[in-house]
C-alpha cells in the first residue's frame, strides 16, 4: 500500500469490520506489509500461524477476527475457495495496487 492508497475502501471495511479508528486499520496493513510479507514471498500470510500473523502486527485481540476481518474486506484471498480454518490453507495477499 502506498501513501496514496491509506483512503482505500478497504481500509475503510478492515476498521469498521474490527471496530478499529481509521489509523489503526492503516497501521495494520502497514505493519502486515513490513513485518509479515518479507517472509511471505509467496504471499501466503498465515503460514506460521493466525496467532502469529496477530502478534507480529500487535493485534492483542481474536486472531480468528484479525484474520476474517482482512478476508472478508478483500486484503486476503483464500486460495481455490478453500475453507481458511486451518493454519495451512494457502491465504494469498491482495494490496490495493491490483484492484481496479
Amino acid at each position: 500500500m502506498t501513501t496514496e492508497n491509506i483512503h482505500h475502501p478497504k481500509i475503510i471495511e478492515l476498521c469498521k469490520r474490527l471496530g478499529v479508528p481509521f489509523y489503526a486499520g492503516v497501521g495494520i496493513i502497514k505493519c502486515i506489509e513490513g513485518a509479515i510479507l518479507p517472509y511471505s514471498a509467496d504471499g501466503n500470510i498465515v503460514k506460521y500461524g493466525r496467532t502469529v500473523l496477530a502478534t507480529a502486527i500487535g493485534w492483542e485481540g481474536d486472531p480468528d477476527l484479525l484474520l476474517d476481518a482482512l478476508i472478508s474486506s478483500g486484503w486476503v484471498n483464500p486460495d481455490d475457495g478453500e475453507e481458511y480454518e486451518d493454519d495451512n490453507v494457502f491465504l494469498s495477499w491482495n494490496p490495493t495496487e491490483s484492484q481496479e
